[in-house]
């Protein structure tokens, strides 16, 4: 009996990640594998965006959560590698996460703003929320001449037709206004990264 033991830790251990993963969802004890491989890395990659131990923590755990619960969606695509997919999704894990600290703070300043309640309740698309609110968290960064065009354009989806009209300019300012405005967020976007 040991021994078969030995031999399927063995075993587990040579596993590929994608093939540990596959494992785990019919035997979720082993699952315990992928986070003892990946704890360690993801909780020094958590600290380096949050720059809070307790913060990381509790990314770190919500991140493995969503690995397993969105498993069967990763490995029905055969071509997606599990180290970059699990890494997407623990830093946006920890951009929203970033989000929510800032935004309850920002609740408390800005009262008239109810963007951050902006959610899309048919969407069930995980990485898609994650962005949408990682966007809003940084146009509260931006300038307002930056972060209303960028609003239109990103959170409420609006075409540059339908933005010209909203704001009542012409097409050819909202596009030189949106790219002017995305060359912000985009210095943003990265001083946050650093």
């Amino acid at each position: 009996m040991y021994l078969d033991d030995t031999q399927n830790e063995l075993t587990e251990k040579r596993l590929t990640d994608e093939e540990l993963l596959a494992v785990s969802l019919r035997s979720p004890g082993k699952f315990g594998l992928i986070v003892d491989r990946y704890a360690k890395a993801f909780n020094r990659k958590a600290v380096s965006i949050l720059r809070d131990r307790e913060l990381s923590d509790t990314a770190v755990q919500d991140a493995f959560v969503k690995i397993y619960r969105f498993a069967p969606k990763f490995l029905e695509n055969s071509e997606k590698n599990f180290k970059a997919w699990a890494y997407k999704i623990l830093t946006h894990t920890c951009f929203t996460a970033y989000s929510k600290r800032r935004v309850w703070w920002q609740r408390f300043v800005s009262f008239d703003d109810m963007a951050y309640e902006i959610r899309d309740p048919s969407s069930d698309s995980i990485v898609g929320d994650i962005e949408r609110n990682r966007v809003i968290s940084m146009l509260d960064t931006m300038p307002e001449k930056f972060r209303s065009i960028l609003r239109l354009h990103a959170v409420e989806e609006l075409s540059n037709e339908e933005i010209a009209v909203k704001e009542n300019m012409s097409e050819g300012a909202v596009r030189t206004k949106l790219s002017r405005a995305k060359k912000e967020f985009r210095r943003i976007y990265s001083s946050i990264l650093c």
